[in-house]
């Protein structure tokens, strides 16, 4: 079945267009225009709309690399549905080398967001309202903390048995069940009914060419379990399957020094 035209941030995207939309964010004080990346790929045949996000804290590159090599990739020539790619949320963040917006509010806490809030409440009113409410399917690339190295792995709510599905199409080495905070986008996923996974994997402010890789092969994973593209001719090697847990626990060293590690992550 053919695409309808769709229309984001005031602009008619119609089938098979590709297009690159710079949406005007909530002004700072004083007054320099900031605008947020989005790139709209809109196939010619329907399909569900897919939204991936990277960068929702600042300083996490990982992601954004991720979505550069998959705007890049062959295989969206042959796009159903529409893919929605952001590869910076976070602009201010990013250009500060920071985590939080300015003020130190991370913008993971301020969904759904308020017209007239603070300057991170419009912002997270206007992605919610313009781009959020337009996806049947989320995937939040993210990574760890500053010189905190995380192990490849997905955060999902088990009780969306379509998450699950996702998650074990996507087949990170891990995946978590995990409550979702109030104020975070996924919570808002949930209010609003949409299909929500977080992929998080390495480090802030560094490039791991390992996550990159699966963060990159998981989208694709994904996108050919919903349809949006074509199943591989060749047979794929899923020799490592996914761990699925909903018991874990975070270690934290009891006291300060150098740590040096002998085991690997995983």
């Amino acid at each position: 079945m053919k695409n309808s035209i769709i229309k984001i941030c005031s602009e008619s995207i119609h089938p098979g267009e590709s297009v690159t939309l710079a949406m005007p964010l909530p002004q700072l004080f004083s007054c320099a225009p900031l605008y947020m990346p989005i790139k709209v790929i809109h196939g010619k045949k329907s399909g569900p709309t897919l939204l991936i996000i990277a960068a929702m804290h600042g300083n996490e590159l990982n992601g954004t690399q991720i979505i550069n090599r998959l705007l890049n990739s062959p295989s969206l020539k042959k796009l159903a549905g529409t893919l929605i790619a952001i590869p910076v949320l976070n602009v201010q963040g990013l250009m500060n080398r920071a985590r939080t917006l300015p003020g130190g509010i991370s913008l993971d806490t301020c969904f759904p967001g308020n017209e007239n809030g603070t300057n991170s409440a419009r912002l997270a009113h206007l992605f919610n309202t313009e781009i959020f409410s337009k996806a049947d399917y989320c995937i939040d690339l993210q990574t760890g903390a500053l010189n905190c190295s995380n192990f490849p792995q997905l955060f999902i709510n088990f009780k969306d048995e379509k998450a699950k599905l996702l998650a074990n199409a996507f087949n990170a080495p891990v995946v978590l069940d995990t409550v979702a905070t109030e104020g975070s986008l996924r919570s808002l996923a949930e209010e609003k009914n949409i299909h929500y996974i977080k992929y998080e994997a390495g480090e802030a402010m560094r490039f791991d060419e390992e996550t990159i890789k699966i963060g990159l092969q998981g989208i694709l994973n994904t996108m050919r379990y919903l349809e949006m593209l074509p199943e591989k001719q060749l047979k794929s090697n899923k020799s490592r399957k996914s761990f699925f847990t909903d018991q874990y626990v975070w270690i934290h060293s009891e006291a300060s020094g150098v740590s040096y590690s002998k085991v690997e992550l995983g």
